[in-house]
């Protein structure tokens, strides 16, 4: 990574692109027992913010499971 303005440049726009990648990616579901409901499927659910359960949630699905995003 260069330094300097253009470095610190270059990582801010990334960081932007990753938000809008996983922003879009984002499901609505029902955050359930753990459990994260989107559709017909279920997901085991992490957390990123605090959400009462039985709340309907937006959700990033990855490899293990869905991150809670928002409420």
């Amino acid at each position: 990574m260069s330094g300097g303005v253009k470095g610190l440049a270059k990582v801010i726009k990334e960081c932007v692109d990753k938000r809008i990648e996983f922003e879009a990616r984002a499901k609505r579901g029902i955050l359930k027992n753990g459990l994260f409901y989107s559709g017909s499927n279920s997901y085991a659910a992490n957390q990123a913010v605090e959400v009462n359960s039985n709340s309907k949630v937006w959700a990033v699905r990855s490899a293990y499971g869905a991150v809670v995003v928002g409420q």
